[in-house]
């Protein structure tokens, strides 16, 4: 990943979008996917541990490994249904741009649950201590609570912040005016993901 389009992702998404897909389409898309997949997962890591009788190292081993491979899955099969969804609205876009847009777009929820995986890991060990006894539940309580309601305003922002990237972003790879795009999304939303998001709740 070039340093100028991490640079410019930040302050000016369309002009770091415009300068990947020009030099190397798909550039990044790899990392970035594998890293979404694995911060996503990094909560259920005791979970896993707990249930299945591992060690958090295992635990950490097998949700890297898995973790990557669904962010994978995610990328590309969001930007195949994102892809042949936008023909609906008469939008065309060569594949390998298409993943890049989604794939940088997720770098502010990369680094939102990369924050909220250190929360959980925090609140874990502040957990397991006072079940140890090394500290009182009172004394605990604070960083608990700061750590527990840290997670949906980091959660919100990075969210919101990804959604912006991901109008500017697919502008330019659709080439649309971010109002089309904006109502792209909510279209495909609607569609596609909210349906995938209830089946999957109703199977896990």
């Amino acid at each position: 990943m070039t340093n100028k389009a991490i640079r410019l992702i930040w302050i000016n998404p369309t002009k770091a979008i415009r300068h990947l897909i020009s030099t190397k389409p798909g550039h990044g898309v790899l990392p970035l996917s594998v890293l979404y997949g694995i911060f996503l997962n990094v909560p259920g890591i005791f979970t896993i541990s707990e249930d299945f009788e591992l060690s958090i190292l295992s635990s950490l081993l097998i949700t890297v490994v898995l973790g990557g491979l669904l962010g994978l899955l995610v990328v590309y099969t969001r930007s195949c249904f994102l892809g042949l969804f936008a023909r609906m609205f008469n939008l065309r876009a060569h594949g390998p741009n298409l993943r890049t847009a989604i794939a940088w777009s997720y770098i502010p929820e990369v680094v939102g649950l990369f924050l909220t995986s250190i929360l959980v890991i925090v609140n874990y060990r502040i957990v397991s201590t006072v079940d140890a006894g090394s500290l009182t539940t009172i004394i605990a309580l604070v960083p608990a609570l700061i750590t527990r309601f840290a997670f949906l305003p980091i959660g919100l922002i990075s969210w919101i912040w990804t959604i912006i990237l991901l109008i500017h972003t697919l502008a330019v790879v659709f080439h649309a005016d971010r109002k089309r795009i904006l109502y792209l999304l909510l279209a495909y939303s609607i569609a596609i993901e909210a349906p995938l998001h209830y089946l999957s709740s109703v199977f896990s």
